[in-house]
């Protein structure tokens, strides 16, 4: 595997932006249909944060001689938490402006669950009274970074188990029976059981890209046989729950391509390289190509697809496993430096990007929606760099 992943900063510049333009939505009218499925689909971007951090953080852990729970928990905290904490308080402030005092008390019983990371149903049911309304995602990614490090260790180790776990994973998914509903602020329909099978997805391919097939499993080729066999039901099992024909076809194309690109791709690029550069230039690029039309196509397809998670962290994870190739395409979209520079400061983007559209919405008359855009960008990007020079940076520094 390329130690190079410079990309990844990309496509964190890249879910922050499709995150912010899909909560433009409310500014304008009028929509054609090809507009209204973009403004939504924008919004299952954030599934791509969820895939990255699973790969990124299981990549972090086994570069690790060795590995600390309560230290491995300090930097996360220290990751999300200053910042976070901060822009509530500036974001409790903002709306109390706006709103009176009637909005600060009714949302002061609800701090201690957003500073525990606790605003999830059930354990407070009145989580849909957020201040930011981006919020949500925040306890997602905390209490998923506890179970990364058991994941890793039970995909390398415990692997029958950890089929056990992808497989109870995809059921968890279909059947919302364990977890109530998070609805969300303003109904936005998603569920903690969603997440359980994009960490164990992601993770799952994490481990066959970046252990050598030939030894998977070590000399037993009765083990070889049956874990086999295992991951082959688990996909069935997957594709089983698929609602419609076009989503079994997505999931099917989205397969072989990432099979091709953890087992394929190095074996061809490594003999066309002996005969044509030019050739193997255009072959190390067609992945990324083909990644990019069904995507679009998917987008398209929009009013037919039932359960677009699983397509997209299908999807997510094979454009994850095609950077890492480092192909031309992707280094020309994702490792430029103003995706660089996005990507860096993408977090604060998606937690100041609500709080822009506040003040857009309070200065600027919703007759010109194409100024409040044009303002909100800006402003998003500016408080984002000035809370990574002043927060996250040095908290950064200081954590180490």
């Amino acid at each position: 595997m390329n130690k190079n992943t410079k990309f990844i900063t990309g496509l964190k510049a890249l879910g922050a932006i499709m995150i912010v333009i899909s909560h433009l939505k409310m500014q304008f009218s009028g929509f054609t249909d090809l507009t209204w499925k973009f403004f939504t689909f924008s919004a299952y971007f954030i599934v791509l944060f969820v895939c990255i951090s699973a790969f990124t953080i299981a990549l972090s852990i086994e570069r690790r001689k060795e590995f600390n729970l309560f230290s491995y928990m300090k930097r996360r905290w220290f990751r999300l938490a200053p910042s976070y904490y901060f822009i509530l308080g500036i974001g409790l402030l903002m709306k109390t402006a706006v709103e009176g005092w009637h909005y600060f008390w009714n949302t002061i019983p609800n701090i201690p669950y957003l500073l525990l990371f606790l605003n999830l149903d059930p354990i407070n049911v009145h989580s849909q009274a957020s201040i930011l309304g981006v919020e949500w995602m925040l306890p997602i990614l905390f209490w998923f970074y506890l179970a990364i490090p058991l994941l890793v260790f039970s995909v390398r180790k415990l692997f029958p188990l950890y089929l056990i776990l992808f497989a109870g994973s995809i059921y968890l998914h279909f059947n919302p029976t364990l977890f109530t509903t998070y609805t969300g602020f303003g109904g936005f329909g998603w569920s903690m059981q969603f997440y359980v099978v994009m960490y164990t997805y992601t993770i799952f391919i994490y481990f066959l890209y970046t252990t050598d097939f030939s030894t998977l499993w070590g000399k037993n080729i009765f083990l070889k046989v049956i874990n086999g066999i295992g991951i082959g039901l688990c996909f069935l099992f997957m594709l089983y729950y698929m609602n419609t024909t076009s989503e079994k076809i997505y999931m099917i194309g989205l397969m072989l391509l990432t099979g091709y690109l953890l087992w394929i791709k190095q074996m061809v690029m490594r003999y066309i390289r002996k005969f044509s550069k030019i050739l193997s230039a255009c072959i190390d690029n067609i992945d990324s190509m083909v990644l990019g039309i069904v995507l679009v196509k998917y987008m398209i397809n929009l009013y037919f697809i039932k359960d677009p998670h699983i397509v997209l962290t299908i999807w997510f994870v094979a454009l994850l496993i095609a950077g890492t190739h480092r192909p031309f395409l992707m280094r020309i979209l994702f490792e430029n430096r103003w995706m660089q520079w996005l990507g860096v400061i993408s977090f604060g983007m998606y937690l100041l990007h609500p709080l822009a559209i506040i003040v857009a919405e309070k200065t600027i008359p919703m007759q010109y929606p194409l100024l409040r855009v044009t303002f909100i960008f800006p402003l998003t990007i500016a408080t984002a760099f000035l809370l990574y020079k002043v927060i996250e940076n040095p908290v950064k520094k200081f954590s180490k």
